[in-house]
């Protein structure tokens, strides 16, 4: 898997995410990514959670940009 981030505010999102120690988040997103459960609806619910605990770390243009499917992609590489 490519571990390039598609830009600056996703990588620093996922930073954030990642130093939470989420556990069963790295959980859900490695049975996402093989299949169970969706990347596409894993990555809102990681939206809707980390988004209101971080939104003071980014700009408006930087939080429209951070792709909440590539951190969720790369949490699933915390579990393998």
């Amino acid at each position: 898997m490519n571990t390039e981030f598609t830009n600056a505010p996703t990588k620093a999102m996922y930073q954030h995410i990642k130093e939470t120690h989420p556990l069963p988040l790295i959980n859900e997103a490695t049975e996402a990514k093989t299949g169970y459960i969706g990347l596409k609806g894993l990555a809102a619910e990681v939206k809707a959670e980390y988004s209101e605990r971080f939104k003071q770390e980014f700009s408006e243009a930087e939080f429209a940009q951070i792709d909440w499917q590539q951190i969720v992609a790369m949490l699933a590489t915390l579990g393998q």
